[in-house]
Order: C-alpha cells, then structure tokens, then sequence
C-alpha cells in the first residue's frame, strides 16, 4: 500500500512565526497533537503537546515556533510503501512523518493514520504499557513457587526459524507473531524475541547453530539485500550446508521482491509474498511444517458407483466366511473326490 492512500493530505503547517499562545490554540481548536512548521516548499520542523509542555518554561506566550521546534523531521515520499514508514517511526521513535512529492511538502501520516487505514494492532503496545505488562506479572507470581527449570538458547529446540534481512523487518516481525499465536511461545525463532540471550560472544556461532540443528523449519525471506547483510550471510552459509548435504527440505524461500541471490538457481522453488496478506504467508508456513496429510482425498481419487457386473465378479473374487475358506482349499487340495462332488463345491462358491 502506497503513503499517499492513507496520508492526511491537509496536514496544518505554521509559519516559524506563530506564537506559543497561537500554536495552543490550534491544538485546542483542532483537538491534534503535533503541528508541523514550515511552508509550501519545505518543512522546517515538527511541535508536539510534549514540545510545547515542556519546551514553554520560563518563555513568554509571545515566543515564536522556531524556538520550540524539533528541527529533525523526517520525511518519506509519498509513492513509497506505507511498511517503509512503520519502519522509520519504529526506528526513530516519533509519531509521525512529513510526506513529500517530489521534495516538496504535500502531507503528513502518523500512526493514527497506519492503524486506522492499515493496521488497527500495528502500535498497540507503547514501552510504557510493555513495562506495566512485566510488573503486572510478576506481581501475580506466588512467593513460595518453585524455580522452573529453563532451556539454554544453544539447546532450544525451536520449530520454525525466521532468516530475513532488516530492511522487511516489520512484515517479518507480523508474521513472526502470528506464528506463534498458532504454535505457541519459545516456538519461533525471531532474533526480537530473544535479544538477551543472543547479547553474547560468539554471536555468529550460535545463530549457525540454531539453524542447522535447533530447528524443524527454516523461512528464509529473500530480498535484494538478503545477499549483502553481514548476519544474513552467517545464517545463509547454514542454510547452504542443509542444501549440499540433502535436507533441503527443511528450508523454505519466501521472496518478498524479485533477486538474485549467490547460491540460489532459477529452477529452486520459493514462495512470491510481495502482494500476499501476511495471513496466507502464515497458512502456507504452517502446512510446509505439519506437511501433507494422506489419504485418499489428498490425491483426489474418485470413487465411480460400481456395476451389476463389478459387483460379480467382485464376489467371485471374494471368499467370506471360514467354512467355505476351508471348503475351498480342500476342493483344490483333494485330488481323489468325484466329479460331482467338485462340481456341487464349485456352484456353491460361484
């Protein structure tokens, strides 16, 4: 999905002029939380309730936007993808970003406008509610519980392990989730998810590690860069051992842009994501690991309704009960009995 599908496209600029007592009027007026400050060729910065909060102190009502401002704006065209953007605001921290046509000005997305347009679940945790989320639990810990007994993360095994290069880094992280809401916790390997245990030397070996032994699946996510990122190519020179030493089976590729990666052929197989809903991605992971089911409708045989003549000559071909089992092998195993009486054994069969 493109920026400028769900940008606010009348965004309110102010001239680096306005007052502080003008720009509290326009938040109390419009009910928003930033403004930006500029004019119709370029941004010049960003005022938000918390600038103006604490920025105000010991200044007078007649004190000018420009000296309040945060001058860093950052910026993202408006053809680009709105996963770039949920990038930058994550990276960066802030709520929002000026949106350019060609340089110029021309807009504004925040993360109101992802969740409401995009991605309703996309910010839903702030690090303040994370943190209330930690104390919450351990509150509710018994005092006198028993210590649990935990896996070391060179010994985990996990179920699916995520290879990815940063730049999609959103999109995997909403597939990583996904996944384990499904598979449940400590089954997905997500770099995120276990940054504390990965703060340790010999980084490289313990990544090779996981995925070469630690898990049943590995997704690989292949995109231009995939090739050229230092991790990538630790986790890549594992994949490739499974791939030369027959279990190739145990690697999935996913693509979410048209590459070419050292390594890779034409004829290997890889699953095109670039315009599916991470939903369908998450499906088609989990039947890769649980793998096909077989019976009979897996391969689509089609029972035709049966013959008189099928049902004949199927029970010419079938003996049922024991005694005529045994009547049987002693008409083929009695060679001194009558005619007449092989010839009553055979009707009887027939």
């Amino acid at each position: 999905m493109k920026i400028k599908e769900i940008m606010s496209c009348n965004p309110i600029v102010i001239p680096g002029t306005t007052s502080i007592a003008q720009i509290e009027k326009i938040f109390k007026t419009h009910k928003i939380w930033s403004v930006l400050v500029g004019d119709s060729r370029k941004y010049l910065g960003v005022i938000t309730r918390k600038d103006l909060k604490f920025r105000r102190k010991d200044r007078k009502s007649s004190t000018s936007a420009v000296e309040i401002m945060s001058k860093n704006v950052y910026t993202i065209d408006q053809e680009d993808d709105v996963i770039k953007a949920i990038s930058i605001i994550l990276e960066k921290n802030v709520n929002g970003l000026g949106v350019t046509n060609h340089g110029l000005p021309c807009g504004i997305i925040t993360r109101y406008d992802i969740r409401e347009k995009y991605n309703p679940t996309i910010f839903n945790r702030t690090p303040s509610q994370n943190k209330q989320k930690i104390h919450e639990n351990h509150s509710q810990e018994p005092k006198n519980q028993k210590t649990e007994k935990y896996d070391s993360i060179h010994d985990h095994p996990f179920q699916i392990a995520l290879s990815f290069s940063g730049t999609f880094r959103v999109r995997v992280e909403e597939i990583a989730h996904g996944l384990t809401e499904i598979l449940g916790d400590n089954t997905i390997f997500y770099d995120f998810l276990y940054r504390g245990h990965l703060a340790q030397a010999d980084h490289d070996l313990l990544l090779q590690k996981i995925y070469r032994k630690n898990c049943e699946l590995i997704v690989v996510f292949l995109s231009q860069d995939y090739g050229t990122r230092d991790w990538c190519k630790i986790e890549f020179r594992a994949i490739r051992e499974l791939m030369n030493t027959g279990q190739s089976d145990k690697i999935m590729f996913l693509k979410f842009e048209p590459c070419v990666i050292p390594g890779l052929f034409q004829h290997d197989g890889y699953f095109d994501i670039q315009n599916v809903v991470s939903s369908e991605v998450i499906e088609q992971i989990i039947q890769r690991l649980r793998g096909i089911p077989v019976n009979k409708n897996t391969y689509f045989i089609e029972e035709y309704p049966k013959s008189p003549e099928n049902l004949a000559q199927n029970s010419m071909n079938t003996i049922e009960s024991p005694d005529i089992m045994m009547s049987a092998r002693k008409t083929r195993l009695d060679t001194t009995r009558s005619i007449t009486e092989i010839t009553r054994d055979t009707r009887r069969l027939r």
